[in-house]
């Protein structure tokens, strides 16, 4: 005769009672899978935090496009920002160090915007940029009788040239974007910078 346990003294047969959990095979395929995936998705996010930054520095060649012109239609000039790019200087990266805010201590990272006092886009052209900005901000102006350069081949009236430079991932390529006073949209380098 089979004796049947009473309700409370139910014993587990010892295979049950062994300890759940996960072998080593199960957690090292885990591992590699999320390996993988991480492989794949941490570049293509740097790129689109790159592209992003690029994009909004464009974005602020714009905004400055758009006051140089609203500056001119007022006083009949435009404004040079940089004194370094008075008679144009294509050279950015040489000269990033007199943009705003300071290219050269942009690298590898961004910085805030200047405040309106030691900011000239902000003091002359009010243009004002919420947060941090990860390129550095230049521009050349001239009169009609002042040759804005081989590069640019300007028409020989007033002209302004608004360029950004920065190194945004830190490889030692810089992307380079500059708008000018005949242009309709930015111009960016060959080398993007976030490659």
């Amino acid at each position: 005769m089979k004796r049947v346990p009473s309700r409370g003294s139910y014993r587990a047969p010892k295979r049950a009672m062994r300890r759940a959990g996960f072998t080593l095979i199960e957690l090292m395929i885990v591992v590699t899978i999320l390996g993988v995936l991480s492989a794949i998705a941490i570049p293509s996010y740097t790129s689109y935090v790159s592209k992003a930054r690029v994009a909004d520095g464009a974005n602020v060649l714009m905004s400055i496009g758009a006051r140089q012109e609203s500056y001119y239609a007022e006083y009949g000039q435009y404004v040079a920002i940089t004194s370094a790019f008075n008679n144009y200087n294509p050279d950015w990266i040489a000269n990033r160090s007199t943009l705003i805010p300071n290219s050269a201590a942009l690298d590898h990272g961004g910085l805030p915007w200047p405040t309106a006092a030691s900011n000239p886009f902000a003091t002359v052209l009010g243009l004002r940029h919420g947060g941090i900005t990860y390129l550095g901000y230049g521009c050349a102006a001239g009169g009609p009788g002042s040759a804005p350069g081989a590069p640019l081949n300007l028409r020989a009236e007033a002209w302004w040239v608004a360029g950004a430079v920065a190194d945004i991932d830190g490889d030692g390529q810089y992307v380079i974007v500059e708008l000018t006073s005949q242009s309709q949209a930015p111009w960016f380098s060959q080398a993007k910078g976030w490659e």
